[in-house]
């Protein structure tokens, strides 16, 4: 029901293999050159995904996650924090937007930290917007590196949250979990 009420899904049929990730090296030379486009990203696909359509304020809304959240991760850590993002939309137990996952009291510590959020760093920015129109236009359960995640917390860190959780992945310096 919520799907009906949030978003309009339409299938996008895509004739594509996937291609092996990128290596840390091999995306930071990229990034240094220019960021990974959406057509690049969508190389990586060999299924038939779903294109979520929203508002340009909720494509903004995961790119500011993604960005605040994992501007310092491979492509790989970037694209797994903002399927968690996603994922918390199609689930019952979060909000049915985008921004409202994103805002939701002390979910992800940048939105409350009480800093500014305007992204500076402008090639990181672009970055994280073309990660979140990919993740927009190609999103797949069957292709999602966290395995379902519904939560995840940087590997310096121990919450107590994690004990009753399951852990499905880790992904860069994010350790990731789903009931």
């Amino acid at each position: 029901m919520k799907f009906i009420l949030s978003y309009i899904i339409a299938i996008i049929a895509l004739i594509t293999f996937i291609q092996p990730a990128y290596s840390i090296n091999q995306h930071k030379q990229i990034a240094k050159k220019n960021p990974p486009s959406t057509k690049e990203l969508s190389k990586k696909v060999k299924h038939i995904p779903i294109k979520i359509i929203t508002s340009p304020k909720d494509q903004k809304c995961l790119a500011l996650n993604i960005y605040w959240e994992a501007r310092n991760q491979d492509l790989n850590g970037q694209l797994a924090v903002g399927y968690v993002t996603i994922n918390r939309v199609f689930s019952h137990k979060y909000p049915y937007t985008i921004c409202q996952v994103v805002k939701q009291h002390k979910q992800f510590s940048w939105f409350s930290d009480g800093k500014g959020d305007i992204p500076k760093e402008q090639l990181a920015w672009a970055n994280a917007k073309n990660v979140a129109e990919y993740i927009l236009n190609f999103y797949s359960k069957d292709t999602d590196p966290t395995h379902g995640a519904l939560f995840y917390h940087a590997d310096y860190v121990k919450p107590v949250w994690r004990k009753n959780l399951i852990k499905t992945q880790i992904i860069g310096t994010h350790i990731f979990y789903k009931y």
